[in-house]
């Protein structure tokens, strides 16, 4: 995932890479600190390569203004993160081949990019930062919210107790 964010910053117009600060969160694995770090080093950055607690992942989610996920085509599933940017109105970026992709079309939340192509990624980061403002013209956002997610917890609850009756 790494490989494919990092050969698209590459392929960002200096106008828009000058105002970016790339916030990368999460257990480290195929890349090292080090190396990313050595990688980004043009490209202001902030990056926490181990696990964080549930508030540190919070705080990083609340200082995000575009959410991108250039996962790989084997994902499968949904991501937290692209929940909690959901929960608090940050637009997502992910590859339209997956489920999330399709997620961020069918809710206008975001932009999607074609999986695996990093300059097309480029292309994307770019579209989205000029339109920001543009996304979450509905109310999604309010259905992942804990409130809600416990409203239809008893809905369901009362409707087994009677249906049981």
């Amino acid at each position: 995932m790494f490989f494919i964010l990092y050969i698209s910053f590459q392929n960002i117009n200096i106008n828009f890479k000058k105002n970016l600060l790339i916030n990368i969160v999460g257990k480290e694995e195929e890349f090292k600190k080090e190396y990313i770090e050595k990688e980004l080093k043009d490209i202001p950055n902030r990056i926490i390569l181990e696990k964080v607690s549930d508030d540190e992942f919070m705080e990083n989610i609340l200082i995000t203004d575009l959410m991108i996920m250039p996962y790989l085509k084997s994902f499968g599933g949904v991501s937290g993160p692209m929940t909690e940017a959901i929960v608090n109105k940050i637009p997502c970026i992910a590859p339209k081949e997956l489920e999330i992709g399709k997620i961020i079309i069918e809710k206008n939340i975001g932009e999607v990019f074609n999986c695996e192509d990093p300059i097309d990624l480029a292309r994307v980061i770019e579209e989205t930062i000029k339109k920001i403002n543009s996304y979450y013209n509905t109310n999604y956002h309010t259905k992942l919210t804990k409130e809600n997610f416990l409203k239809k917890y008893d809905e369901i609850y009362k409707n087994i107790c009677e249906n049981k009756n």
